[in-house]
């Protein structure tokens, strides 16, 4: 009688692991299809997210507004016309062709060429997310998360100061300055950053395992002291 009670608490203990090992599964099943699921709607959602932005007329801000007054229907607001010997390259899509990639970034309208040279840095770091978004990641929203990358590091590394352009803009008595430059992402920085992705993707989806198996060792234990008390000798 005493070796057949004793038996219960290996028991329920074989049974308690047994759950916690179903309940670790679970979590880690759970988390690969919840990356799975946010992988495939993001592409529907930045779409949506394009069409909405879209079919929403653009604020531009005043001096925009003042220079494209007399524009016609066909010209942009927030993209000027470009003086007509502006270089080749100049407002280009991107050249993701060969090797080395080639971008053009540019800034927002300014009023001088100093101005213009401020508003560089956040040019080049909106340009080179958009890139990453559209070439290097399915992951719509990892490039806004990259500490690393940062304006000191894109300008070492990416940017090429051959190939520099001041917009000189000319309207209604008024001259603006719009600053252009050419990025080049070769094979090197290409992986620089898909490493810095990857360590990204990888410590997001620790962390959720880690939260996940943290829910389930307190189940475990809670379901532990359950048994405990179940077991107890009278």
């Amino acid at each position: 009688m005493t070796s057949q009670h004793s038996m219960w608490p290996r028991f329920f203990k074989i049974v308690a692991l047994v759950a916690f090992l179903g309940m670790m599964t679970m979590a880690f099943s759970v988390v690969k299809v919840r990356e799975q699921r946010q992988r495939s709607a993001e592409p529907m959602e930045y779409d949506l997210a394009q069409r909405v932005s879209q079919s929403i007329p653009k604020v531009a801000s005043k001096s925009q507004i003042e220079l494209d007054d007399r524009q016609t229907d066909k010209e942009s607001i927030s993209q000027p016309l470009l003086p007509p010997d502006c270089p080749e390259w100049v407002a280009q899509p991107d050249n993701v062709a060969g090797s080395i990639h080639h971008i053009a970034v540019g800034t927002d309208l300014a009023n001088s060429k100093e101005e213009a040279r401020t508003k560089l840095d956040e040019a080049m770091l909106s340009g080179i997310r958009r890139y990453i978004d559209e070439h290097l990641s399915d992951n719509q929203s990892i490039a806004a998360k990259l500490d690393k990358l940062n304006a000191e590091w894109i300008r070492k590394h990416l940017m090429d100061e051959d190939f520099q352009y001041d917009a000189e803009i000319s309207r209604l008595g008024e001259t603006y300055h719009q600053l252009w430059v050419q990025l080049k992402i070769g094979p090197d920085e290409r992986d620089t950053l898909a490493q810095w992705i990857q360590g990204l993707e990888t410590f997001q989806r620790a962390r959720a395992v880690g939260l996940a198996g943290g829910i389930a060792v307190f189940c475990l234990v809670v379901l532990n002291a359950g048994l405990g008390i179940f077991v107890k000798k009278p």
